[in-house]
């Protein structure tokens, strides 16, 4: 009878395991609802308030482990960092595209010839915040970054002071070339 138990213990654990685990990679979701957006880009926001930003742009599984590896080591691998003097918010904007796998580069000579390498700027998109009334405030980007592997960029976009008095409000986002809208959200 104890072992029948002991069974259908595990296996009632594993399947909390399970379903906790297809709720993590599958229900990401943007902490700002998307209004409209460019259905060529996979756009996420993320917000983090306070003096000392990170944001970590890694996979679903290394984002699981990331808390135990920064307790073991001080590592920056994956994070952008951002520290303010005065208590902010900061929108962390990730854009996925298929075009993002390149970037700009240049010739540099090498000893057996001319090697192509990227120069591994992020594009400088642009943030409008809009409040209810209609006035509207750019936002300083402040860290970014661009991975070519993953083909996303990622952008952070500072906020002095709180979320609220924006609240009812939208945020846009535009191309950093031809002004063009990529996408927009609603701060709830």
């Amino acid at each position: 009878m104890k072992p029948v138990r002991q069974r259908l213990l595990l296996l009632s654990l594993l399947a909390v395991v399970a379903v906790a685990l297809l709720v993590l990679f599958v229900l990401r979701q943007s902490a700002l609802p998307v209004l409209a957006s460019d259905p060529n880009f996979g756009v996420t926001t993320t917000i983090t308030v306070g003096t000392n930003h990170v944001y970590y742009y890694g996979d679903t599984i290394q984002s699981i482990f990331d808390p135990v590896i920064t307790r073991l080591s001080d590592t920056n691998a994956y994070r952008l960092r951002k520290e303010t003097p005065q208590p902010s918010t900061m929108i962390w904007i990730r854009l996925k595209h298929p075009d993002f796998r390149l970037g700009p580069s240049v010739l540099i000579p090498g000893p057996s010839g001319p090697v192509r390498k990227n120069l591994d700027r992020a594009p400088a998109f642009r943030a409008i915040l809009k409040d209810p009334a209609g006035k509207e405030t750019v936002l300083e980007r402040s860290p970014a970054l661009h991975h070519f592997k993953q083909k996303v960029v990622v952008g952070g976009y500072l906020l002095p002071g709180s979320l609220d008095p924006w609240r009812g409000g939208t945020l846009l986002l535009e191309s950093p070339t031809n002004r063009e809208p990529i996408a927009s959200f609603r701060i709830p």
